[in-house]
């Protein structure tokens, strides 16, 4: 969101009100009073008032209804916007709330935490709503955005455009309202970091560990569903979505229950049909797409804090052509064969 033509003041309150704004969305979902806060501020969430929503003046209650459903089929069933799942190798909700309460201490912010955790998008967007147009701030601020907004932002984006099973589009693609959001704010506190100085620093997952994966006799096929299921591990989100997908895809059983369940299921059954190959294969394009949008978004200047996850994206594919490696040359045949 450009605040081109505003002093730095007014720049400042208008980031707050955006921050704000986007809290409120992420947190609390899309109401009437919601939308019109989104129509005032056009260009942001679509290309004028509104048409990131695909709603007209005239919305219906059915509609609004319709909007509701995804944001709860988005963040609560589809991809979790905690920085915990992203970063941290346990992939919870919560598992980064210290690390977030510590700057929230130091500027006296004091969040109501009713559902969710202080790692949660929606509760560090309120967080730079307040701190951010306060100049005293404004190293505690750049912090923050390093360590827990930058850090792990870039994935979310890439895993919420992907919920639906279509190819990253871009900034400028067709991308639904509530991935429109996350992209938003990806670019406001972007935006916002390079205004503060120094510049971003580059973070994200630690350095991949596929290496020592494999050389673990222990390492079964439990642990490599727990590998590519921890982002700061595999460099993506693998969604349900996705798991269906392939499963669908190979007409192979992925079970219910957690994503790890699924995946677990999903590999197991692609052992015992004789298609793990056939498998692998799908994960590896599904994977290379998340790669591909990654850096779209390193093109339009995201570089830096792109560069940790697509380091874990190619110890993924790695990992995945070593174990195709030695899939046992039966069961390949039997791939191709179907």
């Amino acid at each position: 969101m450009s605040q081109t033509g505003l002093d730095p003041q007014g720049s400042a309150r208008a980031r707050g009100q955006a921050y704000a704004l986007v809290a409120k969305l992420l947190l609390e979902g899309l109401d009437t009073d919601t939308l019109a806060l989104v129509r005032a501020l056009p260009g942001w969430l679509g290309e004028s008032p509104g048409q990131g929503l695909g709603l007209n003046e005239d919305q219906s209650e059915d509609l609004l209804e319709r909007w509701i459903a995804e944001h709860h089929a988005t963040f609560q069933l589809g991809v979790f916007p905690y920085a915990g799942v992203f970063l941290d190798r346990s992939a919870m909700a919560g598992a980064r709330s210290d690390l977030a309460h510590d700057f929230y201490e130091r500027a006296g912010f004091r969040p109501r935490l009713d559902d969710v955790a202080g790692d949660h998008l929606g509760v560090m967007a309120a967080f730079l709503a307040y701190a951010g147009p306060q100049a005293r701030f404004d190293s505690i601020v750049a912090e923050f955005l390093d360590a827990c907004v930058l850090s792990w932002l870039p994935a979310l984006v890439v895993a919420t455009a992907s919920l639906d099973g279509q190819f990253w589009r871009g900034p400028a693609g067709p991308l639904k309202f509530w991935p429109r959001v996350v992209h938003a704010m990806l670019e406001l506190s972007l935006e916002h970091r390079l205004a503060l100085s120094p510049g971003p620093t580059s973070a994200g997952p630690p350095p991949s560990t596929c290496a020592g994966l494999l050389a673990d006799e222990q390492t079964g096929l439990r642990e490599i569903a727990e590998h590519l299921l921890a982002p700061a591990a595999s460099g993506l989100f693998l969604s349900r979505g996705d798991l269906a997908r392939l499963g669908r895809q190979h007409q192979l059983p992925r079970g219910f229950g957690s994503r790890s369940i699924m995946l677990d299921t999903l590999l197991r059954s692609a052992v015992e049909h004789g298609q793990l190959s056939g498998l692998l294969s799908s994960l590896d394009a599904l994977v290379a797409e998340r790669d591909d949008a990654m850096l779209e978004l390193a093109r339009a200047g995201l570089g830096q804090t792109i560069e940790p996850w697509r380091a874990a994206i190619a110890g993924t594919r790695a990992l995945i052509a070593t174990l195709a490696a030695h899939v046992p040359p039966q069961s390949r045949e039997d791939a191709v064969e179907q």
